[in-house]
């Protein structure tokens, strides 16, 4: 497999790790309220899952992004 494709792969996978921990701290939940969707995001889950997301992009940017 061609290093390009492993690399993508990588990002795309990163990004879906990245937000593991926000999950497990419930940074999000829905309710149906009178057949609306009331979303509520949590500020500190939607944090942790940005920077865990850029800090595993940044990782495998820092092994496969220079030559």
């Amino acid at each position: 497999m061609n290093n390009v494709y492993v690399r993508l792969i990588v990002y795309i996978l990163s990004t879906i790790l990245g937000s593991v921990p926000a999950v497990a701290l419930g940074w999000f939940s829905y309710q149906f309220l009178d057949g609306n969707i009331l979303v509520t995001v949590s500020l500190e889950g939607a944090a942790t899952a940005l920077l865990s997301a850029v800090g595993i992009s940044g990782g495998v940017f820092k092994v496969w992004g220079t030559k």
